[in-house]
């Protein structure tokens, strides 16, 4: 399904730099893919809270229903048309399963912890049906799909992790950037050398084979 994006709901998102969705998914889509990432979750529980965050990256390679959520053309239409761009390519996906203290510094943001230089924005699903913190300025409803700019009008990151984990909840974050974006150096990612194993170095821009143009 192609959404419309009104004019008021991109001018919302450039000055706030953030938008909620409602009712993106029906409910039955959204509980396939919560059962997916408990299933995967039984397999991570017992690792500590980095080396469960690590196995929780880029879950789209392993499981053929988050591939589906990761690559939809539709979130990605909605992204680009809200950040203006003629194109984004995905960076990554994380999943967020908060059964564990965030052991990040608390002012910690997503954009401190990743190694890309050129992340645009970040889509953020709420897998689950527990009710949200008022406070949080997460998706509060099973389903409902928020947008983030990567940096706001004063250049500051918009998502900080402590919010992620301040709750028990589950998220799916979906990172877009720029067709120019490089794989950085950056020692406070747990994933700093994840990329190493499809041949990048630092410095490297990232490649379609594994980090495909989706729109």
């Amino acid at each position: 399904m192609k959404y419309l994006i009104l004019d008021s709901q991109i001018n919302f998102f450039q000055e706030n730099g953030f938008i909620e969705f409602e009712n993106i998914y029906p409910k039955e889509e959204i509980q396939i893919m919560e059962n997916e990432i408990d299933t995967i979750f039984k397999s991570t529980k017992n690792l500590d809270f980095f080396k469960q965050y690590i196995a929780f990256r880029d879950l789209f390679r392993k499981s053929s229903i988050i591939k589906k959520l990761t690559l939809d053309k539709n979130i990605a239409s909605i992204a680009r048309t809200l950040s203006n761009r003629s194109s984004l390519r995905l960076l990554f996906d994380q999943t967020f399963i908060t059964n564990k203290k965030n052991l990040f510094e608390s002012n910690k943001t997503i954009n401190d912890v990743i190694s890309f230089q050129g992340a645009v924005c970040y889509a953020i699903i709420k897998l689950d049906s527990s009710a949200a913190i008022d406070s949080n300025n997460l998706p509060k409803k099973q389903g409902s799909l928020m947008f983030f700019k990567s940096l706001d009008s004063d250049n500051h990151p918009l998502i900080n992790i402590e919010d992620l984990y301040s709750c028990s909840q589950k998220f799916l974050l979906i990172a877009y950037g720029d067709i120019k974006t490089l794989y950085k150096l950056n020692k406070n990612d747990p994933n700093l050398n994840y990329l190493k194993n499809f041949g990048y170095s630092f410095g490297d821009k990232l490649k379609d084979e594994f980090h495909p143009v989706v729109f």
